[in-house]
């Protein structure tokens, strides 16, 4: 993960690798008093800003070191913590590409990759984790889980307590194999908080193999992202069985983090499960595309109806318990007194308007007829011009593209759900419910300083804009059938 530095860091860090005093650096630039009161972090905001632009353009300094001193300028003004959080999350829900990955090396061996896929081939594999939040192990881990069919089970167990620890990081860490129903995450209790010192601490990696009848263990003390050491024939030992036992032992029961996992289930659970964590509470929905539960409850079972895409006995059952269900879940949405802030697109708003499908159109329903996204997106449109507690806010990015629609529940947890699927509930869908009150935390801030305060337009001009929409499209719709 990466290690940001204030201004005063950077700035420090740069005068060591350019061999320069702050007395040279400060008279060469003419601001020798501001370079060393910014060094003791006692300088203003403003003030190192214009001191940064002033070491850019008279200073040594390349390019791309200039770039981390503009970059240390924000850590400073938002704190290293948070702005950790802020990047971690921004690269959470990022659509692009990951980056080159990390690698772990055994030390004096090979990379731990190569060692674990002598493990592929197991009929069962059970996977122990204390702490290991580097990317490079989670990697090195993947391959475990490409197969859906593998029985694998991996119990992640992280301690609050360790320096450094930030909870957007670890989820960040764990995206590749966070929707994984066979991958479990626990927080440790915080000694600070018992009182008693952890049973089990530092960054260990255990592994439990069963071919047949014959069981091969590893056992992995990792140093940091780059390095581990092995424990050889760990196998002879049985440590899997000795940490399990001691965790299992712990007076103070970890605490799950991914309290709702990607397995199949009927859609009235799922719309019971959204409704209860939204029912009086404050959401703050990061997407781009309007939802289902914003469409009346007539139309949204005429489309159910229309699709028949169930068994007649299962669309039966469905009818009767589908209604109420949706249409509490659009009442408290659009009238409750407590804030519910949603990000909207507008290529995603007349993604609608056009086709009458959003980027997670249910497979169950049919495509939305015109005369019903116009009076799904005017419903949308007359609550939020008379309920201040509910604000759609256009992105400034119009053609912005998320990776999830991403709600947090105040003080609840944060919800995650890749976009671009279509609720298969048999095929399954990557969805997940973290329950992590520091992730939950931090989500929020994100929400309303990142995304709301940088990314969007502001609530009235948002509306002027989906008003301007909806007319745009208002006489040529409401023609056709």
């Amino acid at each position: 993960m990466p290690h940001y530095k204030n201004f005063a860091q950077c700035l420090d860090q740069l005068l060591k690798e350019h061999r320069l005093t702050a007395s040279a650096l400060g008279a060469q630039i003419g601001a020798r008093s501001d370079l060393r009161r910014a060094l003791s972090n006692d300088l203003s905001s403003a003030r190192c800003a214009s001191l940064c632009e002033r070491l850019c353009f008279n200073g040594p300094f390349s390019a791309e070191e200039c770039e981390e001193l503009r970059e240390s300028l924000e850590v400073s003004r938002v704190g290293i913590e948070r702005y950790a959080s802020r990047k971690s999350i921004d690269h959470l829900l990022s659509i692009q590409q990951d980056e080159a990955h990390e690698m772990c090396c055994i030390s004096g061996g090979p990379l731990i990759q190569r060692r674990l896929a002598s493990l592929l081939d197991a009929d069962e594999v059970k996977i122990l984790c204390i702490n290991c939040i580097y990317s490079s192990v989670i990697y090195a881990l993947q391959p475990f889980f490409a197969d859906h069919g593998r029985h694998v089970i991996m119990h992640h167990y992280i301690q609050p307590d360790i320096g450094g620890l930030n909870a957007a990081e670890f989820v960040a860490c764990i995206a590749p194999i966070l929707f994984d129903a066979r991958y479990s995450p626990y927080l440790l209790a915080s000694w600070s908080d018992t009182g008693l010192y952890p049973s089990v601490n530092g960054n260990l990696l255990l592994l439990s193999a069963r071919f047949g009848k014959r069981t091969e263990e590893q056992l992995y003390v990792v140093s940091d992202a780059r390095s581990a050491y092995e424990l050889p024939n760990a196998d002879s030992v049985g440590f899997f069985a000795f940490y399990s036992r001691i965790i299992a032992e712990l007076p103070f029961r970890p605490t799950p983090l991914k309290m709702f996992e990607q397995t199949p289930a009927d859609y009235s659970s799922l719309l019971m499960s959204c409704l209860s964590r939204e029912l009086n509470r404050s959401t703050f929905v990061y997407g781009t595309d309007i939802s289902f539960m914003q469409v009346p409850t007539d139309i949204a079972i005429a489309a159910f109806e229309d699709k028949a895409l169930f068994p007649s006995e299962i669309a039966s059952s469905m009818i009767k318990q589908l209604p109420p269900l949706h249409e509490r879940r659009f009442q408290n949405l659009y009238t409750k007194k407590k804030p519910c802030i949603m990000t909207l697109s507008l290529e995603g708003c007349r993604r609608f308007l056009e086709s009458g499908k959003s980027r997670d159109h249910f497979a169950g329903i049919r495509p939305f007829r015109p005369k019903e996204r116009l009076l799904t997106f005017a419903i949308m449109l007359k609550y939020a011009d008379t309920n201040r507690y509910y604000s759609p806010v256009v992105l400034k990015e119009h053609g912005f593209l998320g990776k999830y629609l991403t709600v947090g529940y105040d003080r609840l947890g944060v919800a995650l759900t890749e976009y671009d699927t279509n609720y298969d509930l048999l095929a399954g869908y990557n969805y997940v419910f973290l329950s992590y009150p520091e992730f939950t935390s931090q989500y929020t801030d994100y929400f309303k300083t990142t995304v709301l305060k940088e990314r969007c337009y502001s609530r009235e001009e948002s509306l002027r804009l989906l008003h301007e929409l909806y007319h745009a499209f208002a006489q040529e719709l409401s023609k056709i059938e």
